[in-house]
């Protein structure tokens, strides 16, 4: 095998076009087990795909962004950014790159309510998008959580523009057994047809 360890393959475990470009990531979030498994944050060489699997894209030398954007301009597909994209790296130069190429879904992610206002400056810049392009994963049930608070942080990303996506959360070294209402609220918040019910006057 002449892939180095960290290495992406394309086709090895993961569906035709999903491709990584770095691994690892620059924060240390406490409930991630990114920075355990995937150690420093790192480039990648480009292995064309349209469906970008990236932990924290953004975090990426602004060269190497270029070339990523580049090589999915070139893609058949429009692209699909499923990692969850840092919102504290978009800016006017990010929001340009994403008009650039064609886009079918951008996947942000909120996951304290201290990171809701800088999702509504991202979403402000990628308003271009609208919300059915922009999604939003929201970890529920971490820490002192609590259900109605977790419900009114779902709500504010709704109102800011995306959908939101709820994940509740789950440690790597046990199995939380949550009650109904956070269950149901889990599921409520991870589908569209379920939230526009549950917002209608």
């Amino acid at each position: 095998d002449d892939h180095p360890p960290g290495s992406f393959r394309a086709g090895r475990f993961v569906k035709s076009g999903v491709t990584s470009t770095t691994r690892g990531c620059v924060r240390k979030c406490p409930w991630c087990l990114v920075p355990k498994y995937e150690g420093a944050f790192r480039t990648l060489p480009i292995v064309p795909g349209y469906i970008i699997q990236d932990n924290n894209l953004l975090a990426a030398p602004l060269l190497h962004l270029c070339e990523v954007f580049r090589m999915l301009k070139a893609q058949p597909k429009a692209a699909i950014f499923a990692g969850g994209i840092d919102v504290r790296f978009v800016d006017c130069v990010m929001a340009g790159l994403f008009q650039s190429i064609r886009v079918k879904a951008v996947f942000l992610a909120a996951d304290t309510d201290e990171m809701l206002d800088p999702l509504e400056f991202a979403v402000s810049q990628l308003s271009f998008l609208g919300r059915e392009k922009l999604r939003c994963y929201v970890l529920i049930g971490y820490g002192d959580d609590m259900p109605e608070k977790a419900e009114a942080r779902l709500k504010r990303v709704w109102r800011i523009g995306c959908v939101p996506y709820a994940q509740l959360y789950q440690p790597a070294d046990q199995r939380i057994r949550y009650s109904q209402k956070w269950r149901d609220l889990a599921r409520t918040w991870s589908r569209p047809a379920a939230m526009r019910a549950e917002l209608a006057p």
